[in-house]
């Protein structure tokens, strides 16, 4: 029986705005960071980058589109933005480094639900609600 190669898994979660301190500050931290942070062979340390969160829009009882909700800073990560060549999503996959979508499921709140979903083109619609 052949053998699956084996490969440490470093998964790390992004946020949009994250509140630090006190008195607390909303502050970003640009996704690109996780390119600064690598192992002793060189390849980036983190293998997979999740974007947090988007929330399903509806509920079981009532699901129709735009299905989920994508918060502006995830947004901005997987759209081209003025001055640049490749989304900040596309740089981190340059990399090797998957990016996955956590989509959050509110309507539950004792067990919530995640789905990963891989950002596989920079054709992405906009499909925030309201």
């Amino acid at each position: 029986m052949a053998t699956l190669p084996r490969q440490g898994l470093l998964a790390s979660y992004w946020i949009p705005a994250v509140g630090i301190g006190k008195p607390e500050q909303w502050v970003t931290v640009p996704i690109a960071e996780f390119a600064k942070y690598r192992l002793p062979n060189g390849k980036p340390q983190t293998n997979v980058v999740f974007l947090f969160n988007a929330t399903f829009t509806g509920t079981p009882q009532n699901f129709k589109p735009p299905y989920i909700s994508i918060p502006d800073g995830i947004l901005q990560q997987v759209t081209l933005q003025p001055g640049q060549k490749q989304t900040n999503v596309q740089f981190l996959q340059s990399l090797g480094i998957k990016v996955l979508l956590s989509v959050w499921d509110i309507t539950s709140i004792a067990i919530p639900v995640w789905v990963g979903t891989e950002f596989r083109s920079a054709k992405m619609q906009n499909s925030r609600s309201g």
